[in-house]
């Protein structure tokens, strides 16, 4: 029974401390900054966000200084880098014909040809 009650108390004590904790973190984020982080990251200054190109880049580095900026961790390279790393492989697609209703469609890497 003894055990009992202290694994009780220490889960109301982690469970009620972190309510506080989530509280305090929830009161400091407000709709104007959110907008903003929002707003950016889908602008077309980011061209999209694809894998690799400078709007990826640009998204990466804004994130990275928000997590700087609110004191987060780095959680990758015992504590160096917000990134992690993945292998990644890019195929090209030059050109694709399909048929709709008959016509024939052809889709390249300027889109609709």
């Amino acid at each position: 029974m003894r055990i009992f009650t202290c694994i009780l108390m220490l889960l109301s004590t982690i469970c009620f401390g972190q309510k506080k904790q989530v509280q305090k973190i929830a009161s400091t984020v407000s709709i104007e900054r959110l907008k903003k982080n929002l707003y950016y990251l889908a602008s077309e200054q980011l061209e999209g966000r694809v894998m690799g190109s400078r709007g990826d880049s640009l998204a990466s580095d804004y994130i990275v200084n928000c997590f700087k900026e609110n004191n987060l961790a780095a959680p990758y390279k015992n504590g160096t880098s917000y990134f992690q790393t993945v292998n990644t492989y890019k195929k090209n697609l030059l050109q694709s014909e399909f048929i709709i209703e008959k016509k024939n469609l052809k889709i390249g890497m300027a889109g609709l040809l």
